[in-house]
């Protein structure tokens, strides 16, 4: 996907007092270090690390996933050692992606279907886990990039004809227009993914179909005046960078 022409750290945002609040600063602080995600696991656990690194070693310690994704649900207890985890299980996911272990293939035999079952009900499990952290201000941009980056592991590498990246990503869009989200978090959605992606753009209207009535109003507030120049009528396709045409 084609990176955002400007930084979330220069976006004007405005305020009722006409300063910045203390949520607004360490929001805009989280999204000033999104390139440096990856990092934030070696500052983590090493019990994390090493679950992790026994999941590339053999698909008999892929249960090693089922335990990060506890450590991710059980972020009120330890929220520093749950966000190490998240990005421990991102880059599990997007290598196991890319090593095929999600694609069913017609000569797969019952314990490799059983698998490809296990894999992506695991991967939709944490996609889950991550909406809450949409709604705290310390994990919300983390958790925007990683629940993108899984994505489109999963949309470039799936065929067109498997609905399951559609199925995380309307989860995440149903996710983002929650009330609990602060505003600032669509608006990275809209600037630094949907804006400048077709694809991401196109689904995201398609997605909007299934949100409840209940939110249309953050839909029409926040994520259409931004890309209005850019709306598809129903009939028009996103051309070939669309990756779930049905």
């Amino acid at each position: 996907m084609a990176p955002a022409k400007e930084s979330a750290s220069k976006r004007k945002r405005p305020t009722s007092t006409g300063g910045e609040p203390p949520s607004k600063r360490r929001i805009r602080s989280e999204s000033a270090s999104e390139s440096d995600v990856e990092s934030q696991a070696d500052e983590g656990s090493g019990e994390i690390l090493l679950l992790e690194t026994q999941i590339f070693e053999s698909k008999k310690n892929y249960n090693n996933i089922a335990q990060l994704i506890q450590i991710v649900q059980n972020r009120e207890n330890d929220a520093e050692q749950a966000l190490v985890a998240a990005v421990s299980l991102c880059r599990v996911f997007i290598r196991l992606l890319g090593m095929g272990d999600f694609e069913k293939t017609k000569d797969a035999t019952k314990k490799q279907i059983a698998i490809v079952r296990q894999l992506r009900e695991w991967l939709s499990d944490f996609s889950t886990s991550l909406l809450p952290m949409l709604q705290q201000d310390e994990t919300a941009f983390t958790a925007l990039t990683l629940s993108m980056r899984v994505w489109k592991a999963a949309a470039d590498r799936l065929p067109d004809t498997d609905t399951f990246p559609w199925e995380l990503f309307k989860k995440l869009v149903q996710g983002l227009l929650r009330a609990e989200v602060d505003g600032g978090v669509r608006e990275e959605f809209l600037e630094k993914f949907m804006g400048p992606n077709d694809d991401v753009r196109f689904y995201t209207y398609r997605a909007i179909q299934y949100v409840s009535p209940l939110t249309l109003h953050r839909v029409f507030s926040v994520l259409i005046p931004g890309t209005l120049v850019q709306v598809y009528t129903p009939r028009q396709r996103c051309g070939s960078k669309c990756r779930f045409r049905q």
